[in-house]
């Protein structure tokens, strides 16, 4: 038994180690703070806000108010052991436990691809055990972890129910979907994206029928049903059904900003000041942008500049898309513990190509790169190019397989979630795909690879003879 789950059972133990040492590596400061990132802050006081019994609500100076943005997943986890007196790093210890499991899913996944090395997928793991955007975000307080395994898991019982029709596997990945959208409600749309991909998947196949489409229809109902208590607690709360002001927030903090940046060529931040100057002087509950009050105001506001300006949208939101999937954000981590420097002037490579051009951003690369800061930043924007690509690549070849549609299918969700995101994304976004990223560009590596030496081998027999 132990020989068959000797692999799985070395990467876990890998990646537990990976992040118990940067656990160490982050505490030895003495300071709780380092594990702590602005998202955590704000989970943090939510979570307070639960164990005193306060209610699932906030208080940043003008009196305590529900919250409408952060849906109540992680802070009940936090909740838990600042209510039994535990410090906050024994919530990131379990976490780096469960966070370990993940890589270790790889070798399920990798039960769905045809002709696969088993060296490719210990790799793949080994990766996903030691990549430092992967360890990192499992030690600090932020949701990604519990987001990303109960996507994972979803998409394993869905591979499972194409395989085997069961409906039970489409119930249980409807509710962990579910369950997702209570740690990061990016997921909350995903089942019904994810049946409709599936009956273009069955027609395209020939295989389409009336049970599989009731067990779509289950599916995304299972995800309803574990949704719908938040929904009814925000309609007693705030008058609607609405599970999250999430989507509409970020238009007014990320999307509008971004577009007249680009427009005036000039820095986000200022204009990002001067919107939220006007908000406070117009909007319906000024205090609080993630108001489900504001939504109204919000959407009139950034169609609005949409139409005005839709050129400029239109690039925000591609150079969104593009940091979403190729940015490495190491010069993000590196700076915030101080061992690179961070650059004086807020560098933002997107917006210098959408502001300037593209000679401007080969102007300041070359500038930059000479600097820790501006190296690790091009490095790793070039590592995750190569890296996302090629699993595209891969996945593309293996469309007709169901991992590799399904990797498509959900990469392509996420890049239309981006939508209210414009610039504002980040590489902690792509978290939960990455494991899916490493199996797929390493099997693409693997068959180049092999493919090269077969090839030498003909050609070596040919010449022989």
């Amino acid at each position: 038994m132990i020989k068959k789950f000797k692999w799985p059972i070395i990467i876990f133990i890998v990646a537990l180690a990976a992040r118990l040492l940067v656990f160490i590596l982050l505490l030895s400061s003495g300071d709780e703070r380092a594990i702590v990132t602005g998202d955590g802050a704000k989970y943090i006081r939510l979570a307070e806000s639960l164990a005193n019994g306060l209610g699932y609500s906030d208080d940043e100076g003008f009196g305590r108010r529900p919250e409408a943005y952060r849906p109540p997943g992680y802070p009940l986890y936090l909740s838990f052991f600042l209510y039994r007196g535990l410090p906050l790093e024994v919530a990131s210890l379990v976490q780096i436990i469960i966070s370990a499991l993940i890589p270790v899913t790889l070798f399920l996944f990798a039960a769905n691809l045809k002709d696969i090395s088993p060296w490719t997928v210990r790799l793949a793991g080994f990766f996903a055990a030691i990549e430092p955007l992967q360890v990192w975000y499992s030690v600090v307080l932020v949701a990604d972890v519990f987001f990303s395994l109960l996507l994972l898991g979803a998409l394993l019982l869905l591979l499972n129910w194409l395989n085997s029709q069961k409906v039970v596997s489409v119930l249980i990945a409807g509710a962990l979907l579910g369950l997702a959208g209570y740690f990061r409600p990016v997921g909350l749309y995903l089942s019904i994206f994810l049946a409709m991909s599936f009956i273009l998947y069955f027609l395209l196949k020939k295989t389409f029928s009336r049970q599989k489409f009731l067990h779509l229809v289950f599916f995304i109902l299972a995800t309803w049903v574990v949704v719908i208590p938040w929904q009814i607690n925000n309609f007693y709360v705030w008058g609607t059904f609405s599970f999250s002001s999430l989507g509409v927030s970020n238009f007014y903090d990320f999307a509008a900003p971004a577009i007249l940046s680009i427009e005036q060529n000039r820095p986000f931040d200022d204009v990002n000041t001067e919107l939220r100057d006007r908000f406070k002087k117009e909007a319906p509950d000024p205090l609080y942008v993630e108001s489900f009050k504001n939504e109204d105001y919000i959407l009139t506001q950034v169609f609005n500049l949409i139409k005005k300006y839709p050129w400029s949208y239109v690039k925000g939101y591609f150079l969104g898309v593009n940091t979403l999937l190729f940015s490495g954000n190491y010069h993000f981590m590196l700076q915030r513990y101080n061992v690179i420097e961070a650059p004086k002037d807020n560098l933002s490579y997107s917006l210098i190509l959408a502001q300037e051009g593209f000679l401007a951003l080969v102007k300041k690369i070359l500038e930059t790169v000479n600097t820790p800061y501006g190296f690790v930043a091009l490095s790793g924007k070039i590592g995750w190019v190569i890296l996302t690509s090629g699993a595209i690549m891969e996945a593309l070849r293996r469309r007709k397989e169901s991992l590799g549609f399904f990797f498509l299918v959900i990469l392509a969700y996420f890049i239309l979630a981006n939508i209210p995101m414009a610039l504002s994304i980040e590489g902690r976004h792509r978290y939960a795909l990455n494991p899916l990223i490493f199996l797929l560009f390493l099997s693409l590596y693997h068959r180049i690879f092999s493919g090269r030496v077969s090839l030498s081998k003909r050609l070596d027999s040919k010449l022989s003879s």
